[in-house]
């Protein structure tokens, strides 16, 4: 039996593996002092903000191309550049674009992140400090954002800060400052 028909075959076949399950560029956090790049993984609905030289997934960041809003992405021989993913309206997701204020008074802007009904997006806000944000859809058409302000204490357990919640419209710019944090976004 000639096999090397089937050769053309088993490579088409082949090739949606291979891009199954790669990360998604999907926001950026961008200070004075850093940038940190939120990625997801759709597949396994993991998520995490990194700068350079951290890892996702087992892809490291390596570059990024502030211009063209590409990240650059190396795991074993395999490098991805991801552009950043368009910030689109999808049921379930609103899109926001705002800006984080530290305690200390530094001021991080953040792009184009999805805020997805029922699951929590996580924004670090200083060393071992964290906001979590679940944002849901109230019965009057309204958003709640239900956030927790939350601090990784020396022997590794957490401790919450604050607990705000705040409602409004869809298309209304949120604001909340809780444990000398302010956070503010207006959805895209």
């Amino acid at each position: 039996m000639n096999t090397s028909n089937y050769l053309p075959l088993l490579i088409c076949l082949s090739l949606p593996v291979l891009s199954y399950g790669a990360p998604e560029f999907t926001g950026i956090l961008s200070s004075s002092k850093k940038v940190t790049f939120a990625l997801s993984d759709e597949r396994s609905g993991a998520s995490k903000w990194i700068s350079l030289h951290q890892s996702f997934e087992g892809y490291e960041a390596f570059e990024y191309d502030a211009r063209d809003e590409i990240l650059s992405l190396k795991k074993d021989d395999t490098i991805l550049r991801l552009k950043l993913k368009d910030s689109k309206v999808q049921e379930g997701q609103y899109p926001v674009t705002g800006t984080i204020t530290t305690a200390a008074g530094e001021v991080s802007t953040v792009r184009d992140v999805a805020l997805i009904l029922g699951r929590e997006a996580t924004f670090p806000l200083a060393e071992n400090v964290v906001l979590r944000l679940t944002t849901t859809r109230r019965s009057d058409g309204n958003l709640e954002y239900k956030a927790d302000i939350e601090r990784t204490i020396e022997d590794g357990s957490k401790q919450t800060m604050a607990s705000p919640t705040i409602i409004g419209r869809p298309s209304q710019r949120v604001a909340l400052e809780a444990a000398g944090y302010k956070f503010e976004f207006q959805p895209n």
